[in-house]
């Protein structure tokens, strides 16, 4: 059943419906709760606290579940470019593992919102690990 249809016109006994009919299919899926096996598979506090919306941050992520988009929120993206352009800027010649890992971090993150980007990370990726092997290298033969 389609959560967006049932909550389109705005109505208590709808929005009721609409959130306990996946709150339902997980319990038959991960079978009733039992507190003393397993955890109950939904969080009470979240799904309380959670507006509901068909655009909703979750995970980190702005989630629309109407045009089906999943993207990082601007102030994150604001974080990356504010990043990139202090720290990595073109006259740049060298840069420190914590430098790489934390610029890979978070784009890591934003590519779960742009697919075309884990390309680049993945190239961002093989080009630290080469220049960490001829660093590698360079110390142990200079090394005394």
């Amino acid at each position: 059943m389609d959560g967006n249809i049932i909550t389109e016109v705005y109505q208590i006994d709808r929005i009721e419906q609409s959130a306990a009919t996946p709150i339902v299919a997980l319990f038959i899926l991960m079978g009733g709760s039992n507190i003393v096996v397993q955890q109950d598979p939904i969080s009470w506090d979240k799904l309380y606290e959670m507006i509901i919306n068909f655009i909703n941050k979750i995970l980190g992520f702005i989630v629309n579940t109407r045009d089906m988009k999943i993207q990082a929120p601007p102030d994150y993206i604001a974080q990356v470019v504010k990043l990139m352009t202090n720290t990595w800027h073109k006259g740049r010649k060298s840069f420190t593992l914590k430098e790489a890992e934390t610029l890979t971090g978070l784009l890591n993150q934003i590519t779960q919102g742009a697919p075309w980007l884990k390309h680049m990370v993945l190239h961002m990726c093989t080009s630290i690990s080469h220049a960490l092997g001829s660093n590698t290298s360079y110390l142990i033969c200079t090394n005394k």
